[in-house]
């Protein structure tokens, strides 16, 4: 296992190297702060607008901006959005292992049973979550991170610049990848920000964005936050070959007082994210009784995900 650090500068356009010219694979995105459940208890897939559905951990959503790192000027929330969500472009979970493993992931993963209420999806997501993270699931290949930043006062704080620290590199594992079939979608309002985690040298790009007022951004950095104005961003962070782990560095500038902010999972934990390389991908399809079965049509290619691209 190796250790990288690499403090990039959130303003570059992608090089020719990180960016490739694909034809979109995938759905379009969705809302940011909207996500759709498949469920497959209903008689036909949920695709509703769902507050519920867009944090990984239901939690995250309702959660309210961290004061955790008194010293900076301001607070952050953050979301990771679910690795099945195909309107947002997820590209589901490898799990370490067999395809006989997995025996369970339909029932964990059909959802709750109708009536659908809040409370019931809350439960289902988190139940998921934990099986998941029991069998050792890995987000396939991109997983995506929405930043919600606030300042503390009404003195504005400004925002001028984002890198990444890889924390450990390793091969990427064989196993299984696991996929959702599509759902509906809508479109973004936020800026986008991409990053491949496993080259030699790391750098944060910005890919696309609009302002709270619906205006097109042509740059990440600088932006300006205080009480009332909050900024958000969308981080994508993609491997294409390898295993890694990583946090994100917020840099700040507030009157005379400048620092940066780490940006990391639940406690502190660093990101991960693997290429589905060596994993055989099957999609689960909830409307055909909870059916898991092989699909070609997903096998790792080494593209750049859909999401980290610029369209």
């Amino acid at each position: 296992m190796t250790t990288t650090s690499q403090q990039p500068d959130g303003n570059r356009s992608p090089t020719s190297e990180d960016e490739q010219e694909q034809q979109p694979k995938g759905v379009r995105r969705v809302l940011a702060w909207v996500g759709v459940a498949v469920l497959a208890g209903a008689a036909s897939t949920l695709t509703g607008l769902s507050e519920d559905a867009i944090g990984w951990g239901v939690d995250a959503v309702r959660a309210p901006f961290t004061d955790d790192k008194p010293a900076a000027p301001i607070s952050v929330r953050i979301e990771q959005a679910d690795p099945y969500d195909n309107c947002l472009n997820q590209e589901g979970m490898v799990f370490p292992g067999s395809i006989n493993d997995l025996s369970g992931f339909g029932k964990v993963h059909a959802g709750p049973k109708p009536p659908v209420t809040t409370e019931k999806q809350q439960q289902s997501l988190r139940h998921r979550r934990a099986w998941d993270a029991a069998h050792g699931a890995i987000p396939s290949d991109m997983t995506t991170i929405y930043v919600h930043v606030q300042g503390k006062s009404d003195q504005s704080v400004t925002l001028t610049g984002l890198s990444i620290n890889v924390r450990e590199t390793e091969d990427a594992p064989s196993g299984v990848r696991m996929t959702y079939t599509p759902g509906g979608c809508g479109d973004d309002n936020e800026s986008r920000f991409a990053v491949q985690t496993d080259r030699r040298s790391p750098r944060v790009s910005f890919i696309t964005g609009r302002s709270d007022s619906g205006a097109k951004r042509i740059e990440g950095f600088p932006v300006r936050v205080t009480t009332q104005d909050t900024e958000n961003l969308e981080l994508v962070a993609y491997s294409l070959h390898k295993d890694t782990r990583f946090t994100f560095s917020l840099n700040w500038v507030s009157g005379d007082r400048a620092g940066s902010y780490e940006i990391a999972a639940d406690d502190g934990q660093p990101f991960e994210v693997t290429s589905s390389k060596n994993a055989k991908t099957y999609s689960y399809t909830s409307w055909e009784n909870n059916k898991v079965a092989p699909d070609p049509s997903k096998t790792w290619d080494g593209t750049i995900p859909y999401a980290a691209r610029r369209h």
